[in-house]
């Protein structure tokens, strides 16, 4: 019908390419819209996939087939708010990844997720105490065998704690690796520093811990993970830390770090640090945050949360103490010891002196001369 009123072969020709141009034109806009909106829309993730998997397929027989790095980016995009974690991971990952290696990472933490993968949430760890305890309400008519309660160390219903087959449960091993890890310190759930990716600045919980400090005059308050909840931000300023690269202890500046009181953990944001020009290495059991290729700040894996190897209080601490008294109260240890505490930062705020001499080291260390030799023998009783 387009070519019957043509007069030459050149002419019918001509019309068949101009309408069969302009069809291919609006498929390959319409195919680029649906790429460019693409949502979760499907049951699973490997339903999920399928669906971009097959409209990728469709632009490249368009000849608009998008590049592998736009497909990852999409896909990430796409992904519901329960994967926000490991999205951010990605992003901010220097290694480069596949889009097969992205599948495999997100269809297996679909199934971390479903089988009821317990995650500690990192975004805002929310300080609140629960009202009272709450008991299952009683079932009317015949009374069933057996407790009605909770176990503590599994969580499943119809028997105690003390006749759970589960063995230990997951809270007293984290707790067991937590006191390894952090030399039993009773300040590490309090003063550590969580890694966290999805905050938008640090945060610290403690008013002593920030160098500079200015009120918060204007009302302000920050999101929690938690429904409904807002946290209060009381001030901000810079928080000093000694942090652990992997080779020494160096000093590091938080600036722009709110005061949040709520908070049970402080919170170092891992995107606040990539806005300044560092990069983040996340690997299984640590993390590293490097400038210009230079380890400046790690993290270890404890659980689910990653916290910065950072001086949490757990080092000696020393205001007006002289070398002579840390050498006493070391047992007399060597004054070359000492200056070695000093400046790995196991002495904080110590002058060491190695001019000073010690009274019962020089006793304990004097050479007694010997008894002259008797020439009679002692007479035996």
């Amino acid at each position: 019908m387009h070519v019957i009123d043509s007069a030459t072969a050149r002419e019918a020709w001509g019309r068949l390419a101009r309408f069969h141009h302009s069809h291919d034109m609006a498929n390959r806009l319409w195919l680029k819209e649906k790429f460019a909106s693409f949502k979760y829309a499907a049951s699973s993730m490997s339903g999920h996939v399928m669906e971009l998997e097959d409209l990728v397929m469709k632009m490249k027989r368009a000849n608009c087939g998008p590049s592998e790095e736009d497909v990852c980016a999409v896909l990430l995009r796409s992904l519901p708010s329960s994967f926000e974690s490991l999205v951010q991971a990605f992003r901010m990952s220097v290694a480069s990844f596949s889009f097969s290696d992205l599948v495999s990472k997100l269809i297996a933490e679909e199934v971390r997720q479903n089988e009821g993968a317990r995650v500690e949430d990192a975004t805002a760890l929310y300080a609140g105490k629960r009202k009272g305890k709450q008991y299952p309400k009683k079932q009317q008519g015949r009374r069933a065998k057996g407790p009605s309660g909770t176990c503590y160390n599994c969580g499943k219903v119809g028997h105690y704690a003390r006749d759970c087959r589960s063995g230990r449960g997951p809270r007293e091993q984290q707790h067991d690796q937590s006191n390894v890890a952090f030399h039993a310190s009773e300040g590490f759930a309090s003063n550590s520093w969580v890694m966290d990716s999805g905050a938008s600045a640090h945060m610290c919980k403690d008013r002593d811990a920030f160098e500079e400090y200015e009120e918060v005059h204007h009302a302000r308050s920050i999101s929690s993970a938690k429904s409904d909840v807002k946290l209060n931000v009381i001030g901000h300023g810079t928080v000093k830390l000694r942090v652990w690269t992997g080779h020494a202890w160096i000093d590091a500046r938080l600036e722009n770090t709110l005061h949040v009181q709520d908070l049970s953990k402080n919170l170092f944001s891992l995107t606040a640090a990539a806005a300044r020009g560092m990069t983040v290495e996340i690997t299984r059991n640590e993390c590293v945050v490097k400038r210009g290729g230079t380890p400046v700040a790690t993290g270890r894996k404890q659980g689910f949360l990653l916290y910065l190897n950072a001086d949490c209080g757990t080092e000696c601490h020393m205001a007006e103490d002289d070398t002579e008294l840390w050498h006493r109260r070391l047992g007399h240890v060597s004054y070359g010891t000492l200056n070695a505490m000093v400046k790995d930062g196991r002495i904080k705020g110590a002058t060491m002196k190695t001019n000073v001499a010690c009274d019962v080291c020089a006793t304990s260390n004097q050479v007694r001369k010997s008894f002259k030799t008797s020439e009679e023998d002692a007479e035996t009783r």
